[in-house]
């Protein structure tokens, strides 16, 4: 048991797969970029729970099924979706017409606006996940560089709106 705990006290997670980055207006942000799949976004929102209020998705479109994920934030108490071109019109279709009027809905073009959507509209003591169910190849050079841009945005524009927890 010792050593369980030694071990657990020295684990470093991966980066870009439910990477915690900080705390901004007592918001928890974290980065899931390497989620290029629907499924994997399934995952990262089943593993966090249900504090999950903003989801960022979308990106590069490989002509996947969103269905599943469209019919999973609907049973989720997501309140707003920020969506990346391309897929983020396909992940909003898939959403249920009656899910839609609960839930906020940003298409953005930049990360920085992404960030500064989810710091504006997500409530205190929750969770923004960015969690794309996409490649990023259309506006990110590769998953990479899109949670690297989450995270570097997330640091500047939380530090820098006097909302550090």
């Amino acid at each position: 048991e010792e050593k369980i705990q030694k071990q657990l006290a020295s684990f470093t997670p991966l980066s870009h797969r439910l990477e915690f980055v900080g705390e901004y207006k007592h918001i928890q942000f974290y980065n899931d970029s390497l989620a290029t799949i629907p499924q994997a976004t399934i995952h990262a929102l089943s593993a966090l729970g249900s504090r999950v209020a903003t989801l960022i998705a979308g990106g590069f479109d490989r002509h996947l099924d969103y269905t599943e994920l469209g019919s999973y934030i609907d049973a989720h108490p997501v309140a707003t979706l920020i969506l990346f071109p391309d897929t983020g019109n396909r992940i909003w279709e898939a959403v249920s017409q009656s899910t839609r009027d609960k839930i906020r809905v940003f298409h953005v073009q930049t990360m920085e606006e992404a960030v500064s959507l989810a710091l504006t509209h997500t409530a205190a003591k929750h969770i923004c996940l960015l969690s794309p169910a996409s490649a990023s190849y259309n506006l990110f050079r590769d998953y990479a560089d899109r949670g690297e841009q989450f995270k570097a945005w997330v640091r500047s524009l939380g530090s820098t709106s006097s909302a550090l927890a």
